[in-house]
């Protein structure tokens, strides 16, 4: 992760794994967090992977930029929604002010999505391989979590939804699409 800091000594940047099954109904979906939501994401909506903690060798006034690698914190996981936190004694926050949050995905599916009056194409493909991903599950969640389409993908890693399916508002409007693969 790209992180650039200014009069920071040391930070500790915590990671949470986000349940995709609850990603349409959490409402602070790729917002940046204050110490009240990371608790919440920690009792409720994820999981807590761990922390670490770094500390930087800087000038007064100096900028550094730098890649964070949180594998450490991510070996062995599986695909998924994660958010990485950081906090510092030098950020002088209060509990309801919002840290530094940085939201990714780990996944090897490549989506393409073509939109027609009649029909919604989705293609996936894999990153790995480039190859087309047969019999992969794609579900289209809606903003209050109702599952709007679910199906598989064919030979093609080709899935075709009815568009009429994607044009809700409120709380039909749809949030996510999620895809996954068997392995």
């Amino acid at each position: 992760i790209p992180v650039k800091t200014t009069n920071i000594e040391e930070f500790e940047v915590s990671v949470y794994r986000i349940d995709l099954r609850t990603v349409a109904s959490y409402g602070d979906l790729f917002k940046s967090l204050n110490e009240y939501e990371s608790d919440s994401i920690e009792s409720f909506w994820g999981e807590p992977l761990g922390s670490r903690k770094v500390s930087l060798d800087s000038e007064l006034n100096e900028t550094l930029s730098f890649n964070l690698d949180l594998q450490p914190l991510l070996y062995d996981i599986e695909p998924g929604m994660f958010v990485a936190v950081f906090n510092s004694k030098d950020f002088d926050f209060f509990r309801y002010e919002n840290r530094p949050t940085q939201w990714f995905m780990i996944s090897d599916i490549a989506v393409s999505l073509y939109r027609g009056d009649t029909y919604t194409d989705v293609f996936l493909t894999s990153f790995d391989t480039n190859n087309s991903i047969a019999k992969a599950n794609v579900d289209v969640l809606a903003a209050n979590n109702k599952r709007l389409f679910s199906g598989q993908t064919d030979e093609t890693g080709r899935v075709r939804i009815e568009t009429a399916r994607l044009t809700g508002s409120g709380g039909l409007k749809p949030e996510l699409l999620v895809a996954q693969t068997a392995a």
